[in-house]
């Protein structure tokens, strides 16, 4: 080939692999933007407190407890991390105050992060088409889309990560200061993002460092100086103010009450209990398990993202086509194949999903969320493999992409018409149509009492204050607090007493929270139901 031939070619493959990342873009848009605003369902507990504040803040400057332009968002007490609470207010801005405008910002960078890996599995060396069919992985991942679509901070956060660890790679191989500037600013924007990246990111930055040893740490002064202007002040907020220990103390596991049954706190019946079953063991035990639970395979292919209750089909983290994928991909990492991804597997692969296991829940699919990379690496180590060793390989791909096409059929019918038909309560719906109700009503009574208790599994507790301000206006603070007042205010029933005490109002309660035999049918003019057609909430009118 002549030196014109070659640059031809070289022009040619780039053309294809910026056309070949385009649909991987397009795709991951689709997957995650079409009827945004239409599923989930309804803006969850913490959706609305996030769709709330960035409200307030574009209106105020305040969030809701009247703070200016804060830094971390009391919210409930939880103390969520800024970034895609801030991420959401031009958004509101410039699409209007809808549940779409509210998810725009989650899904749109859930698309990029697609586009992200496909460049930097590119950038491992591996073939053009092994990138897209990686970029395409995750654009269409069952894992990713499920929170893609709602305002999940693990979202934007695994987003930060993977930029900020290919903008490194790149400065380690000979990029200029920009590189480290820009893979500083990642990571530490990550940690500000959400909890797990706090513990995540100083181990990736140390394996960063470490790995690359003198090279980077002669001109490491720039991604130094800006990572410590990310993470100072959050080390600040860790160790003066409740910020990061209120959230990570309330999720802890050592709070379980599993754990807490078993522990003998000191009250030991015999010398060999003390020394085999003392508590520091049980605690050591109790801890592994959590952890080794997040690597049974049944969690990754059959009902890790539990969509639908105990018992029922459900789906996993991963499509059970990619089973042989990501099989062959171990097979080749064994063999030797792609060496350098073996440290970046074992580092995600055992500490991506630390976080999660540290936490309440038994196996927590938002949480583990981070773990994903690990999975990644090792199904683009699987697609160059089979497609350079297996025979019949264009029939064999057919098949599979067959089985896929099922796989995407089968997820597509779980979410949309399984999750939120069996788990509607656990997205708070129907709170949005209440409030427009209450909203509606508030000038023909004299209040209109809205309930804050309501399930029909368990008892929940909702935030019906952040809906109304959502929907109706004003501020929380305007529909609680005393109930010595007119309007629409949160407040439990007490039947019958209410009957009397609040003449002229309406009610709006879980059918329970009246107390059992205490509500007849006649009395119920008006009544939703949760998406599996069990009663939610009735209304009641007192005269």
């Amino acid at each position: 080939m002549t030196n014109s031939q070659i640059k031809v070619e070289i022009q040619k493959s780039k053309t294809g692999f910026i056309g070949g990342v385009t649909v991987v873009l397009v795709v991951a848009l689709a997957v995650r933007v079409i009827g945004l605003g239409k599923y989930p369902v309804s803006m969850g507990i913490d959706e609305i407190a996030n769709a709330y504040n960035a409200y307030t803040l574009l209106t105020t400057g305040h969030d809701e407890w009247g703070k200016v332009l804060p830094v971390t968002l009391r919210s409930f007490n939880d103390y969520k991390p800024p970034v895609n609470i801030y991420l959401i207010v031009p958004s509101i801005a410039f699409f209007a105050k809808t549940e779409a405008a509210v998810r725009l910002p989650t899904a749109v960078l859930g698309a990029l992060t697609a586009v992200v890996w496909a460049v930097w599995v590119r950038r491992w060396g591996m073939g053009r088409g092994v990138a897209i069919a990686a970029g395409l992985g995750l654009a269409l991942s069952p894992w990713h889309i499920n929170y893609s679509r709602a305002t999940f901070e693990a979202v934007t956060a695994l987003f930060l990560v993977v930029i900020g660890a290919a903008l490194f790679q790149r400065w380690e191989k000979g990029g200029g200061k920009a590189w480290a500037a820009g893979a500083a600013a990642m990571l530490g924007l990550s940690m500000w993002t959400y909890h797990a990246e706090r513990l995540f990111v100083p181990v990736l930055v140390i394996y960063l460092v470490l790995s690359n040893q003198c090279s980077v740490l002669k001109k490491a002064r720039e991604f130094v100086a800006v990572l410590g202007v990310m993470v100072i002040p959050l080390m600040y907020l860790a160790m003066f103010t409740p910020a990061v220990g209120t959230r990570a103390a309330a999720t802890s596991w050592l709070r379980e009450k599993s754990l807490e049954r078993i522990l003998h706190r000191g009250n030991y019946g015999s010398i060999w209990e003390r020394v085999w079953d003392n508590d520091s063991y049980l605690i050591y035990r109790h801890g592994l398990g959590k952890y080794l639970n997040y690597f049974d395979v049944r969690y990754w292919f059959w009902d890790g993202l539990q969509l639908t209750p105990a018992g029922y089909p459900d789906m996993g983290l991963l499509y059970l086509v990619e089973l042989p994928v990501l099989a062959l991909g171990v097979v080749a990492l064994a063999q030797g194949k792609k060496r350098q991804l073996v440290p970046w597997i074992i580092l995600w692969g055992l500490f991506g999903v630390l976080p999660a296991s540290l936490t309440m829940n038994e196996q927590h699919g938002l949480r583990a969320l981070l773990w994903w990379p690990a999975f990644g690496l090792i199904l683009a180590a699987g697609y160059e493999y089979g497609w350079e060793k297996i025979k019949n390989r264009r029939w064999i791909a057919g098949i599979w992409a067959a089985g896929l096409v099922v796989n995407l059929g089968f997820g597509y019918h779980m979410y949309v018409n399984q999750s939120f038909r069996w788990l509607s309560e656990y997205w708070h719906y129907p709170y949005k149509d209440i409030a427009t109700f209450a909203c509606r009503m508030k000038d023909k009574y004299e209040n209109v009492f809205v309930s804050e208790a309501f399930g029909e599994r368990e008892q929940l507790t909702g935030a019906p204050q952040l809906y109304l301000a959502w929907y109706c206006g004003g501020r929380t603070d305007d529909y609680v607090g005393a109930i010595d007042r007119p309007g629409i205010l949160v407040k439990r029933p007490y039947w019958p007493a209410d009957k009397t005490g609040h003449k002229n109002s309406l009610f709006i309660a879980a059918p329970w929270d009246f107390g059992v035999d205490k509500l007849s049918e006649k009395e119920m003019v008006k009544k939703w139901y949760f998406l599996d057609g069990k009663l939610a909430f009735v209304v009641v009118e007192t005269k």
